[in-house]
């Protein structure tokens, strides 16, 4: 990638980018610190074609064939989107799925066993009202007490965590694991399960420590419990990584991009029922935050 020159303004240097988009030229914009828009060009081959088209633009940034040209590069970029979708779930790398005795190197075993794990506690708890009342006793937030943290205060951290394992309801249960095995398959295949399990845990103290506060800023008192803080969490995350880093192969469609934001402000306006609404959102924006942090952190060191 190499830089051919600049532009004065973020609206020119997109009208140019999506020009030369329809012209096979493959380029990266960006901020610089004096003010103006760098462009740069992808490939080497390009250089001298993007050059000439450069000085063109400079002299006539107005012409009715870059202000034509938005419409066709968003169907273009459209595209491309669809193509690498498609990529993606026809790809296998070799050195990623393939390990010694034949084991996936990178596969999903934690998100397998969190889905094991809720599965047989929720069993569990159908099978005897005695062992679900226990569960809830040893594994969520006691609400019984003057505050929610006492026990966490107390030395009982795991109370930070484990939540995330019981659910109330089937659908429940069923809505969470469908969410949690397809976002494992994209994270923690990539990643890998100690990250994916750190992320989680992670997570998972931050959803709960949120909903914890929300019920004592709004000075109420409620059982809240279910994995979905950390799926909006990992959700997030995975967007972030979708947009921000691509390269990183972590992708999610538009049209889980819309259940998820969609659902969540549903939630959030009380149409199903009372549901732990800070979980979501704090996991959400947790989950955003770290996924665009190496961007973040990128970005700055550049502008430096």
């Amino acid at each position: 990638m190499r830089m051919i020159g600049s532009v004065p303004s973020e609206v020119h240097a997109l009208r140019f980018s999506d020009y030369l988009l329809t012209v096979e030229v493959d380029v990266h914009i960006e901020e610089s610190s004096a003010g103006a828009w760098q462009v740069w060009v992808e490939h080497d081959d390009d250089l001298d074609k993007a050059k000439a088209e450069l000085e063109q633009f400079l002299t006539r940034p107005d012409d009715a064939r870059y202000g034509s040209a938005k419409s066709a590069a968003a169907k273009i970029r459209k595209e491309e989107e669809k193509a690498a979708e498609r990529r993606r779930r026809n790809y296998t790398d070799v050195r990623t799925s393939t390990a010694i005795s034949g084991i996936a190197r990178y596969g999903t075993p934690v998100a397998m066993g969190l889905v094991a794990i809720c599965v047989l506690i929720y069993l569990a708890g159908q099978i005897d009202d005695t062992v679900a009342l226990q569960l809830r006793t040893w594994l969520l937030f006691d609400i019984t007490r003057g505050n929610m943290f006492d026990d966490i205060f107390g030395g009982q951290v795991w109370r930070l965590v484990t939540p995330m394992l019981l659910h109330g309801g089937l659908i429940h249960l069923l809505f969470n694991m469908m969410w949690l095995w397809r976002l494992g398959q994209v994270i923690e295949s990539t990643k890998g399960s100690l990250f994916f399990a750190v992320l989680v845990l992670c997570l998972s103290a931050i959803s709960c420590s949120v909903q914890a506060g929300w019920y004592e800023f709004l000075g109420t008192w409620g059982l809240f419990l279910g994995i979905s803080g950390v799926v909006a969490g990992l959700f997030g995350y995975a967007w972030m990584k979708h947009k921000l880093q691509p390269y990183e192969q972590i992708h999610v469609t538009d049209q889980e991009v819309g259940m998820m934001i969609g659902w969540l402000v549903i939630c959030s306006f009380g149409f199903v029922g009372p549901i732990a609404n800070g979980a979501h959102w704090g996991g959400l924006i947790a989950g955003m935050a770290i996924g665009a942090f190496p961007w973040a952190i990128r970005k700055l060191r550049k502008r430096s």
